[in-house]
């Protein structure tokens, strides 16, 4: 009797000590990261109106993307060549994709609805503004002998609301919106510009060694509004005041000329990116401070995908490629999972819809989808397509671009 008394005291004061250990120092797994959509009312009320689907550049929409894997139609003409710009979606539903001439608006069932001619261009972005307002940013080539930058407002029927030309010999690099409407795009000189939603220069910085992001991407942006994540050409990451184009901090990156990853922004403004140290690369996260909250360097990941940027989905989990697996890790950096992709090679930006499936473009090859465990949903083979660019999901579709075709994909 003494010893079953004893054994229940003992087991008594065992759950005693349990449950306050887990009281002070819960498990991070509980930690919910549930991620929202931002409200940014500068942009237009679709459902893929910028390059990464929003500001922040998660790569993510509030739609369901499609699930048969199966071609719907694909958009060319005989003036269609190699496309720059992401697909972006307005307000109506119209598809706008550039190539290295003209900007096209394409109707949700593939044909035409309008095309015009800008002359040549070297580099151009695309984003669609609030009320179908598309803003049309190209480095161009045919006000000789300079290359201008040059940003054109349309409106849906495209024709000009206003035009902004610098005065400098600009190329166009990545753009942002911010809340306010305020444009921002980084240049060949390393000059990170802000224009206000009348064409009118605002302020440009460079920095400490010139600002620098890839033509394929955006300049992604905190969920405040308040700060602009550009990479330096010096290898940095560079938080600056998107008011004034004040340095806010600076942290090395080891990424610099060639930096072509958009970081991405969560909801409580932690920023997430890649970097390199010798010849590994690693993935990274900071808090809005500049202060890091983790680094994930596994040796599995030699030579992340320069062209493959991450995607966030809203569980908060974290999805990047090494151009042979995807990897998902937790918004704490825990790993998850990986899966070995179908072709090696390059691939499009990972972007995601609302019940967190991925879709990625595989070495213009195919077009796999899985959901968020790792469960291949479909791949779709699409050979000879060219260099495929990011993709815009709508309800129950998926647009890319590429070399002369747009495609969709049901």
């Amino acid at each position: 009797m003494k010893t079953r008394t004893a054994l229940i005291s003992v087991t008594i004061l065992l759950c005693v000590i349990n449950c306050q250990k887990d009281t002070t120092a819960p498990d991070s797994s509980n930690v919910s990261w549930i991620q929202q959509d931002i409200l940014w009312p500068s942009l237009a009320d679709s459902p893929w109106p910028t390059p990464y689907g929003n500001a922040q550049c998660t790569g993510r929409t509030n739609v369901i993307g499609p699930s048969q894997g199966e071609i719907a139609w694909i958009y060319t003409d005989e003036n269609m060549g190699k496309a720059y710009t992401s697909p972006v979606i307005g307000e109506d539903g119209t598809i706008y994709i550039s190539d290295d001439r003209l900007l096209y608006a394409v109707h949700p069932n593939g044909s035409l609805k309008w095309k015009i001619d800008k002359g040549p261009t070297s580099e151009s972005a695309v984003l669609i503004g609030s009320g179908d307002v598309i803003y049309y940013i190209i480095g161009s080539i045919n006000r000789l002998p300079n290359f201008l930058t040059y940003i054109f407002a349309l409106d849906s029927t495209g024709n000009l609301v206003w035009e902004f030309h610098s005065e400098d010999m600009f190329l166009c690099y990545g753009a942002g919106i911010g809340l306010d409407g305020t444009l921002y795009f980084t240049d060949l000189g390393g000059y990170l510009n802000a224009v206000d939603n009348n064409g009118v220069l605002k302020w440009k910085t460079q920095g400490t060694g010139g600002l620098k992001s890839c033509w394929a991407i955006s300049l992604p942006i905190s969920p405040d509004g308040s700060t602009l994540y550009a990479h330096g050409i010096d290898s940095t990451l560079n938080a600056v005041n998107a008011l004034t184009g004040d340095l806010i901090w600076q942290i090395p990156t080891g990424y610099g000329y060639f930096a072509k990853i958009a970081p991405l922004v969560d909801n409580a403004g932690n920023v997430y990116f890649f970097g390199r140290e010798g010849d590994r690369d690693f993935v990274c996260s900071v808090q809005k401070d500049g202060k890091i909250r983790w680094k994930y360097a596994h040796e599995e990941i030699f030579q992340l995908d320069f062209r493959c940027g991450m995607h966030m989905d809203y569980d908060g989990n974290i999805y990047f490629s090494n151009r042979r697996d995807i990897y998902s890790l937790t918004n704490d950096g825990k790993f998850r999972w990986k899966v070995q992709l179908p072709i090696f090679g390059s691939y499009s930006p990972i972007i995601g819809d609302r019940d967190n499936n991925i879709y990625i473009a595989c070495a213009a090859e195919s077009i796999v989808s899985y959901d968020q465990n790792g469960n291949q949903r479909f791949d779709v083979h699409i050979g000879g397509f060219g260099d495929l660019i990011n993709g815009a999901l709508s309800d129950g579709r998926l647009y890319v671009g590429s070399s002369s075709k747009l495609i969709c994909i049901n």
